[in-house]
């Protein structure tokens, strides 16, 4: 396993290649799902984030970000009043899109 970029871990696994999401990136959407005045759509990219975080299988997680978190994730990030929170977990999760 390599560090593949800041928001996500990839593991080769018999000409497969799945992600998971950071240590780091899991304490930060963590903290936005205690946060009480979190906004939804963080909420909501913070738990997908995290579905995808695996800190004590080896093997990864199998799971990638689908089509609707992944569509929100991009309106996130071409919408100048997004948080940099959000923003920051919007780059996590669409990292981890597979079309």
């Amino acid at each position: 396993m390599r560090q593949h970029n800041y928001y996500e871990k990839v593991h080769l696994e018999k000409g497969k290649m799945t992600r998971e999401t950071s240590e780091e990136m899991a304490k930060l959407a963590s903290t936005v799902l205690n946060e009480p005045l979190s906004s939804n759509i963080a909420r909501q990219l913070a738990g997908s984030a995290l579905s995808q975080h695996a800190p004590r299988d080896p093997r990864g997680t199998g799971r990638q970000t689908g089509e609707v978190i992944a569509k929100l994730a991009s309106k996130v990030l071409t919408d100048p009043n997004s948080s940099p929170t959000a923003k920051r977990l919007a780059g996590s999760v669409l990292s981890q899109y597979a079309e």
